[in-house]
């Protein structure tokens, strides 16, 4: 991606939780503009967890619940139930 003018990747917070990292994916896409697919302007084309995912809430509350969420800056609200 630094041919697009990106960085070197930055490692934000680790976890060896599958669903924490996968909701902290999502959360990261969001506080970046969103999904292309939904009209976003983040660089990537869809969200990694789709709304209509019936383990959107498991995925996103696991990425909260290991201190996963904390970001340089204020996180987005994403706890759901």
């Amino acid at each position: 991606m630094n041919e697009k003018g990106f960085g070197e990747a930055e490692l934000d917070k680790s976890s060896t939780n599958p669903d924490a990292i996968r909701g902290r994916e999502q959360q990261l896409i969001e506080a970046n503009g969103g999904a292309q697919s939904q009209n976003g302007t983040s660089s990537n084309a869809i969200n990694v967890v789709a709304e209509s995912n019936p383990n959107r809430a498991n995925y996103m509350n696991a990425a909260e619940a290991n201190s996963v969420l904390r970001m340089r800056g204020k996180p987005p609200k994403v706890l759901l139930t």
